[in-house]
């Protein structure tokens, strides 16, 4: 059980790694003034997706929303 949890523990580090990137790269995209409208806006999207991803993983520790069923001001 101990390695589960460290497997679980790593993960949890490996997934909020990767969302604190993904929120990285969508704000310089949503910031580049040179990059088309759609693209900034669905940037911007993804910023906020990534940071409500990471707050549920913190508050709930449940994991990720599921994809087809996003999260939603309720679920927090």
């Amino acid at each position: 059980q101990k390695i589960t949890l460290e497997s679980l523990e790593s993960r949890l580090i490996n997934i909020m790694t990767a969302l604190k990137e993904l929120y990285t790269i969508n704000k310089e995209i949503a910031e580049d003034v040179e990059a088309p409208a759609k693209d900034r806006i669905i940037a911007s999207q993804n910023m906020v997706k990534a940071h409500v991803n990471i707050f549920y993983l913190l508050k709930k520790g449940k994991g990720l929303s599921n994809p087809n069923h996003p999260i939603t001001l309720q679920d927090l």
